[in-house]
C-alpha cells in the first residue's frame, strides 16, 4: 500500500462556502464526511464564520487554487455508528433541524410533501449559531443539545443542514447520528407516516 501523508483540509465556510466552490451549506457536509474516513479523523477543521470572517478580520486571502504536494488514501471507516438509515430509525432519537414552518408543514418549498416524521422533535440548525453565523462557544452548544435525547439522529431536508448539528455535536464534545436520506427520503414513499404541527 502506497504511504498515506497526513491531510488537513479546511472548509472555508459554515454556511457560504466549502472547499472554495461548493455553496450553501456545505462545509459542515464535507466536514462530516472528510472525518469519517481512516486517513482524516480529527485533521478537519472548519473556518468559524466562513471567508467573510476572515476577511472582517483583516487576514490575507490568496486567489485562486494551490496544488498541495503528496497523495492521501482517503478510505472509509466503518460509518455505522454516525448514520442511521429508514429502517433503522428509532423514531424517539429524531432531531428535525429544518425551520419551524417546514417542521409544521406549513411551508415545504422543495420535497412534495410538507410536515416531519412521527416523533422527531424540531431544532432548527441556526440554533446552534449566533447572530454572525458562527457557533456558539461549547458550554452553550451543550446546554442547547441537553434539549435532544441521547444519540441524537439528526435530519434536514436532504442530509446537508443536518450536519450543522452534527458539527455542533463535535465542538460540543458530543456524539450525534446523520439520517442521510432526511426528508426528502421519507416523504418520497407515498406510505410513510408524515405528522405536521
Amino acid at each position: 500500500q502506497a504511504s498515506v501523508t497526513p491531510v488537513r483540509v479546511v472548509c472555508a465556510n459554515t454556511l457560504n462556502l466549502a472547499l472554495t466552490s461548493l455553496k450553501g451549506k456545505n462545509a459542515p457536509k464535507q466536514t462530516f464526511k472528510i472525518r469519517h474516513t481512516q486517513t482524516a479523523e480529527g485533521k478537519v477543521q472548519v473556518l468559524d464564520g466562513g471567508i467573510k470572517a476572515w476577511e472582517k478580520e483583516g487576514l490575507p486571502v490568496e486567489p485562486g487554487f494551490r496544488d498541495v504536494p503528496g497523495n492521501a488514501d482517503f478510505s472509509e471507516r466503518d460509518s455505522s455508528l454516525q448514520t442511521c438509515f429508514r429502517e433503522s430509525l428509532d423514531r424517539n432519537s429524531l432531531i428535525d433541524v429544518r425551520s419551524v414552518e417546514r417542521f409544521r408543514g406549513e411551508l415545504e418549498p422543495i420535497d412534495p410533501v410538507a410536515g416531519h416524521i412521527p416523533g422527531a422533535k424540531n431544532l432548527p440548525y441556526l440554533s446552534f449559531l449566533d447572530e454572525n453565523r458562527k457557533f456558539h462557544d461549547a458550554s452553550k452548544l451543550r446546554a442547547i443539545l441537553d434539549s435532544c435525547p441521547r444519540n441524537p439522529i439528526f435530519y434536514c431536508g436532504s442530509g446537508v443542514t443536518a450536519c450543522v448539528a452534527l458539527l455542533a455535536c463535535a465542538v460540543a464534545g458530543r456524539e450525534g447520528r446523520l439520517y442521510p436520506g432526511s426528508w426528502s427520503e421519507w416523504c418520497s414513499d407515498p406510505k410513510a407516516p408524515v405528522e405536521k404541527g
